[in-house]
Order: C-alpha cells, then sequence, then structure tokens
C-alpha cells in the first residue's frame, strides 16, 4: 500500500514539476530545449523567421516555449489553463486552425515588412495593415511579444 501512495505522489509531483517554466542549462523551458542553431533569435528578424519555420514544422510547443514572449506565455499557463502547458499549445494550435492566414502574413512580415528596433524592442509593419508584430529583448534573445498595436507614442512637451 505505501508503494502505491509514493507511486501516486511521484506521478503527482512530476506532472508539477512539467509545468513549472524553469530554465535550465540548455535553456530549457516546459521540458522543452532552445535550438538556437536551427531556430535563431538573435534579432527580432531571425525571431520572426524561426517563429515561422517551427509553425511549418508543427512545433507549436517549441513556438511558445521558447520562441513567444516568455511572462505572457507563463502568465497565461497559470491563470488560463491551471498550470497546464499542453493547454497553451491546445489554444495556439486552434487559433492557428481558425485563421491559417497567420503564417503567411508573417511571411509577408519578413518580406515586406517595415521594421523598427530598438534597444530591447522592435516592430515590424505592413503599409496596407494597421497592425504590428512585436518583439522584445531578454537578456540576448529575442522574443515574439503579444502586443499587435504599435507603443503609443510620447508627446513633447
Amino acid at each position: 500500500m505505501r508503494i502505491a501512495w509514493i507511486t501516486v505522489a511521484l506521478f503527482a509531483t512530476s506532472g508539477a514539476l512539467w509545468a513549472q517554466p524553469v530554465k535550465g542549462p540548455r535553456g530549457e523551458r516546459y521540458g522543452i530545449s532552445a535550438i538556437r542553431d536551427v531556430y535563431p533569435q538573435s534579432t527580432p528578424q531571425e525571431t520572426l523567421a524561426s517563429v515561422v519555420k517551427a509553425i511549418d514544422g508543427r512545433r507549436m510547443d517549441y513556438v511558445l516555449s521558447q520562441l513567444a514572449d516568455p511572462d505572457y506565455v507563463d502568465q497565461r499557463v497559470r491563470d488560463v489553463h491551471n498550470g497546464r502547458f499542453s493547454g497553451m499549445v491546445d489554444e495556439a494550435t486552434d487559433k492557428l486552425a481558425k485563421d491559417p492566414g497567420t503564417v503567411n502574413r508573417f511571411r509577408r512580415y519578413l518580406k515586406e515588412g517595415e521594421w523598427d528596433v530598438q534597444d530591447s524592442t522592435a516592430s515590424v509593419r505592413l503599409k496596407d495593415r494597421p497592425d504590428v508584430v512585436a518583439f522584445r529583448k531578454v537578456g540576448q534573445w529575442w522574443y515574439l511579444d503579444n502586443r499587435k498595436r504599435p507603443p503609443a507614442e510620447t508627446k513633447e512637451k
């Protein structure tokens, strides 16, 4: 009987540990290691290209764990998906399935976009669309930001 309780406790604990956004020595988040030679993110342009490549390779788990804004993903996993990273992956996959044009727009942003890159933020826009694809730098890596509108312009006094 004791072994049964230990087994149950181990499974319960391992599930909770799996969902933790802990950064490991290889840049691991949610159990997924960063593969920066395949999906580079040293610049916002590289990050967007990596997002497209990961989506094309059906690696939404990689997009969310390694390429998307870590603060946004962590908050959403915690507050919306009860700590289940797989729920976040399912949600994003469903959104892409309902709007398959998203990845094609990302390709357009890469090819035709006008980039505005600052020290720790960047955005790219198309001449015929009001929205932007935004990025933010955390440490040495760039991440896809959830913001879809350009930041408010500050008025000079």
